[in-house]
């Protein structure tokens, strides 16, 4: 009996663990998207690539690491466990899918190419800064 129970606590923190992840990628993509969206609306960048000023590409990157330090964060904040491992978790996620979309995209022109290099690089970082953020706060 005692050792069903642990079994289930066990699982419910992975699960619970599983479910902050999830946040923390809708909260980024659902955020990037929609800056995105505001961004081409108002003409700053067209939809279909981001072949234009270097500065503008400067501003796409820092505002997804920004999205990404904060879905991280809130993760870190949802996890019942071991929170700094979740969030390094989804940095190299991130990093990896990252990646390999600038592989596939490489030759498509659709932007520099050190766009993708830097989004990648700077993947696990931010995700490890948003952890910071929320263990200092729980402390």
């Amino acid at each position: 009996m005692e050792w069903s129970c642990f079994v289930i606590i066990k699982l419910m923190n992975i699960l619970r663990n599983i479910g902050a992840g999830f946040v923390a990628i809708v909260i980024g993509v659902v955020l990037a998207y929609a800056t995105d969206y505001v961004c081409v609306a108002a003409g700053l960048f067209p939809a279909d690539n981001l072949r234009v000023a270097w500065w503008i590409i400067l501003f796409v990157v820092l505002y997804r690491s920004i999205y990404t330090t904060l879905g991280c964060y809130v993760a870190a904040k949802l996890a019942p466990r071991n929170a700094m491992a979740l969030v390094l978790t989804l940095g190299i996620v991130g990093f990896v899918v990252t990646l390999l979309g600038g592989i596939v995209t490489w030759n498509q022109n659709l932007a520099p190419h050190w766009y993708c290099i830097m989004l990648a690089i700077l993947a696990i970082p931010s995700s490890w800064f948003g952890g910071v953020l929320a263990m200092k706060k729980r402390t």
